[in-house]
């Protein structure tokens, strides 16, 4: 196309002796300030598209700006690689030879979990980590957030940190009853388990599904281009 311009780092041919530019782009309108970035000039995207060509498996990034975004917030990526039709590569080097490409998309958290409120009934505050541990450096989503602690402030009835894997990545939930939780419920240790697992339950299954759907869509735009 006579618009399309390579946009790299500048030291970008000394680091690694390929490029790894985003040529197709659906829907182009939304998403041309990526179109043309050499996205392997990003180390966090680098290493989630090179994790996703090594193991066949999606992958997703951590956090990263968005270029797309007209807010400029930051997401992360889904990556999965697609190989030679026919191809059945089982190791690295074999993915890396039958390589046709890598598909991605970029996720914002507070939309792809937008109906998680709902499961919830407002009853729990819910923080997502990347990394293995609640490091508030690492957050990238965040529901009914506390507030900050004061002496007034009661410890909240059930707190549980979990971590799961999600695209290759750890991430980790930590979820914890808050007061509106404490005025609506009578306090029963059965009850409070139940519903911190429930919502552990209901965003490990979202992570599941929307990987899965992502992959068949992922696939399904392969099979059109």
């Amino acid at each position: 196309a006579p618009d399309f311009t390579v946009t790299t780092a500048a030291d970008a041919a000394e680091l690694h002796p390929d490029l790894q530019i985003i040529k197709y782009l659906e829907p182009l309108t939304l998403n041309r300030p990526e179109w043309g970035l050499d996205a392997g000039s990003d180390p966090i995207r680098r290493q989630a598209i090179q994790t996703a060509i090594d193991t066949g498996q999606p992958a997703i990034s951590r956090p990263v700006p968005l270029k797309q975004d007209p807010k400029g917030r930051t997401g992360l990526l889904y990556c999965l690689a697609v190989y030679r039709p026919g191809a059945s590569p089982s190791t690295p080097e074999e993915r890396r030879a039958a390589l046709q490409g890598v598909l991605f998309a970029p996720i914002l958290l507070e939309q792809a979990l937008l109906g998680i409120e709902m499961g919830v009934n407002a009853h729990l505050n819910i923080q997502i980590f990347d990394g293995n541990t609640p490091n508030h450096h690492h957050l990238i989503f965040e529901l009914n957030p506390a507030g900050p602690a004061t002496a007034a402030t009661a410890a909240p009835s059930f707190r549980q940190n979990t971590t799961i894997t999600v695209g290759g990545r750890p991430w980790t939930f930590a979820t914890s009853t808050n007061a509106t939780f404490d005025a609506a419920v009578d306090y029963s240790a059965t009850w409070i388990i139940t519903i911190g697992g429930a919502a552990i339950s209901l965003l490990s299954a979202f992570a599941t599904y929307f990987l899965g759907t992502s992959r068949d869509r992922a696939l399904a735009l392969a099979q059109s281009m």
